[in-house]
């Protein structure tokens, strides 16, 4: 529930940061649409990259793993070694694990 409220509630607010982030401007008037929160945790990762760098931030966050798993899948594909493909089929693996965790969970910590 908290998770998808500070989604609604950020993309309310999206006027606030979508160019630079917030620039270390106080939330607080946030989590009074939140809940009964005491503090403001963003729990997300790419919702604390936009709220650290603006909206390009986790736009570019996102195309970049992209483009990472897809050069390696590419790479898979045309190689015949069984060590390198294992290789490459690991790190695209924990890119894909290091995304879907991003999802619930902000990897540097909370804003």
């Amino acid at each position: 529930m908290y998770r998808t409220r500070l989604i609604e509630v950020m993309i309310s607010h999206l006027n606030e940061y979508w160019l630079i982030g917030m620039d270390g401007k106080s939330t607080d008037h946030w989590i009074q649409e939140i809940g009964s929160q005491a503090s403001l945790d963003i729990v997300n990762h790419f919702l604390l990259l936009a709220y650290l760098s603006g909206i390009m931030a986790p736009i570019l966050y996102i195309a970049s793993h992209y483009y990472a798993v897809k050069q390696a899948i590419k790479s898979y594909t045309r190689s015949t070694e069984i060590p390198y493909r294992h290789l490459v089929f690991c790190m695209a693996s924990a890119i894909v694990a290091l995304n879907i965790t991003s999802m619930s969970v902000g990897i540097y910590g909370p804003a």
